[in-house]
């Protein structure tokens, strides 16, 4: 019997431990490989051809979106003069 009071020698009780964390690596890396796979670099160029917007031309076009809500919003209410925004 070992000085923790198991039955298990404590060299075994380490090395179970470090194959469990093994284990959970492995599995951790499995689920991560099944849902996040990288599309080949031909796929992204045939999405492209089927209307399928990259994620850069999808945020120029939100960007532009929310500029001109924002222009809308504050149209005419603040005129430039000597550089310094001033309400009108």
């Amino acid at each position: 019997m070992s000085s923790s009071g198991l039955a298990v020698p404590d060299a075994a009780f380490v090395a179970i431990i470090i194959a469990a964390a093994g284990c959970f690596v492995l599995l951790g890396w499995a689920i991560h490989s099944n849902f996040h796979r990288q599309q080949p670099e031909g796929m992204l160029h045939a999405q492209a051809g089927l209307g399928v917007q990259s994620q850069d031309e999808y945020m120029r076009e939100v960007r532009g979106r929310n500029y001109e809500a924002i222009r809308g919003v504050f149209r005419g209410r603040y005129e430039r003069r000597g550089g310094a925004s001033e309400v009108s």
